[in-house]
């Protein structure tokens, strides 16, 4: 059976940043355009520093820890759709919509365990740091024909999709175990 106590403070700022704009014309009487684009950027930054005391039957120890991360993530979101009417009975439409992101994270650990008589038992330090990059690209042309019936009409669609995510990342790791003779 292991009883412990903890005691700790952890940390976090969470900046939000965002905007954008939308871009609406008629590009004549039959064409009009529709577009728009939004941004935005969230960073965090988290530092904990815990410390625990281990009871267990026969004895106990510390635990200390000392950890930090930070997180930062940028988006960007672009529209553009061009609708242009060939004749009263048909039209076409252009589409397209792109997404970018970029992610990076770092995160830091430093940890010891000691007796209650302060004798270092082991000691651990990790560094983790993470990337990726993400873009996306969804185009289509949209054909549509209205028949002189009332409610018939016949749509046919072309779609191209391009997706690339690339991504890295490391670990640094050190793991140090104490024995007293």
């Amino acid at each position: 059976t292991r009883y412990g106590t903890v005691t700790g403070v952890q940390t976090c700022a969470l900046p939000i940043y965002a905007g954008g704009v939308n871009f609406n014309k008629d590009l004549g009487k039959k064409t009009q355009l529709t577009s728009s684009y939004f941004y935005n950027r969230m960073e965090q930054n988290i530092n904990q520093l815990t410390n625990r005391i281990n009871y267990l039957k026969d004895s106990s120890y510390f635990y200390n820890e000392n950890s930090g991360q930070v997180n930062a993530n940028d988006n960007h979101r672009a529209t553009l759709v061009i609708d242009h009417k060939l004749d009263s009975a048909n039209s076409i439409k252009f589409s397209n919509y792109i997404t970018y992101s970029n992610s990076n994270q770092q995160s830091t650990s430093q940890s010891k365990t000691t007796t209650t008589d302060n004798v270092l038992q082991n000691e651990s330090n990790r560094f983790n740091t993470n990337g990726q990059k993400n873009f996306n690209l969804n185009s289509s042309l949209l054909f549509r024909h209205r028949f002189t019936k009332k409610g018939r009409s016949l749509s046919t669609n072309l779609t191209a999709v391009i997706s690339q995510i690339d991504g890295e990342g490391s670990l640094q790791s050190r793991s140090e175990e104490h024995t007293s003779e």
